[in-house]
């Protein structure tokens, strides 16, 4: 009975602020990978970053949460756009998250007009589609999905020549452009530096820190570039700031952190609907599939884009001294801040992300 009484006058533990917000971010992790149907190992965890890092490495908080610019033009595409002919499709530079997003929403989403009357499983014989662009959900705009916006109108692809370009909603991914960077040094698809040459890549300007030109060839239009960084800045901007038909734009990295929340908006965006059979399908596995990605053991599965994005960039983005210098000044500082992104560190006395420059 006395040591009944001696627990019962034992203060009771109560976690802190601090140690709940961990338990609840940990939590977030565990659902979001519990979902996907991962199992996570201790070495994992060990290797995971925890979920304040991960916000604070894409530019956001849990209260401002993903960047979606266009929103306010989802009314306009519904209400001109008849049910039955409303499609999704992606663009989005090369190595900018175009399969990812495509891959999401063919999984997951719907326009429930369409499958009302195409069924949920079209016959392909009758209708010459499979259930995503009979649903809505189609590969690519009809455009082209890395053609540069300015050639919308006088461009079809041949599988898309018969669709009505007013009909389809963009959805443009872009991408942390120093990570961009790195992945079109490793995989440059049509894009031909001057001289032919990609050593020191990104290689923005030479030896006279003169911005190294390039072109860039989408079907039967080739473009030209004082710099990769001017590539990036140009291509976005024709969808970012030109572009007066309703579009989409998000980024690469919330849909490898906010995959469900981010493909729910673009579905309802459209009017289309989220599967409610199964769970939200996330892709485990690299999005890019089959020849003209690059080698399969570089493509970036789940668990690794999570560790890969969460934790911290390493010093100048793994460029030397002169192309990080260019980088900073040759990149959109406008473009930059409108979605949260940040130079690296530049390794001489800071320990943070760099505010773009003015």
């Amino acid at each position: 009975q006395q040591q009944q009484q001696q627990q019962q006058q034992q203060p009771m533990t109560v976690p802190s602020d601090s140690q709940q917000q961990e338990e609840n971010n940990t939590m977030i992790i565990q659902s979001i990978f519990e979902e996907a149907g991962v199992v996570l190992e201790q070495n994992d965890w060990e290797r995971l970053p925890s979920w304040d890092q991960i916000l604070q490495n894409i530019g956001t908080t849990t209260n401002t949460g993903p960047i979606i610019l266009g929103l306010e033009r989802c009314h306009q595409f519904r209400q001109h756009t008849p049910a039955l002919q409303r499609n999704i499709a992606c663009c989005g530079m090369f190595n900018s998250g175009t399969n990812l997003v495509t891959r999401l929403l063919k999984e997951n989403c719907k326009i429930p007009e369409r499958v009302k009357f195409y069924g949920i499983k079209p016959d392909f014989n009758k209708w010459g589609m499979g259930p995503g662009d009979a649903h809505g959900m189609r590969w690519q705009v009809p455009w082209g999905k890395h053609t540069a916006a300015q050639y919308r109108e006088q461009h079809s692809t041949e599988k898309a020549s018969n669709i009505s370009k007013e009909y389809v909603l963009p959805v443009v991914t872009i991408r942390d452009p120093y990570h961009w960077f790195q992945s079109t040094c490793k995989h440059s698809y049509t894009i031909k530096w001057k001289g032919g040459s990609r050593l020191q890549c990104p290689r923005l300007s030479d030896k006279l820190k003169k911005p190294i030109p390039l072109t860039v060839r989408y079907g039967n239009y080739e473009d030209t570039f004082h710099s990769l960084a001017h590539l990036y800045n140009g291509w976005y901007k024709q969808y970012w700031k030109d572009a007066t038909y309703p579009r989409l734009i998000v980024r690469f990295e919330d849909l490898i952190f906010h995959a469900k929340n981010v493909t729910t908006q673009i579905c309802q965006c459209a009017g289309g609907i989220i599967r409610t059979d199964r769970p939200f399908y996330h892709i485990v596995k690299s999005a890019k599939e089959g020849p003209g990605h690059g080698k399969k053991e570089e493509r970036t599965g789940m668990v690794d884009a999570w560790i890969r994005y969460g934790t911290n960039m390493e010093q100048r983005g793994g460029f030397n001294t002169d192309n990080y210098q260019a980088s900073k000044q040759l990149l959109d500082s406008e473009l930059m801040e409108v979605f949260h992104y940040r130079h690296p560190p530049s390794g001489d006395a800071d320990h943070g992300h760099e505010q773009p420059k003015g």
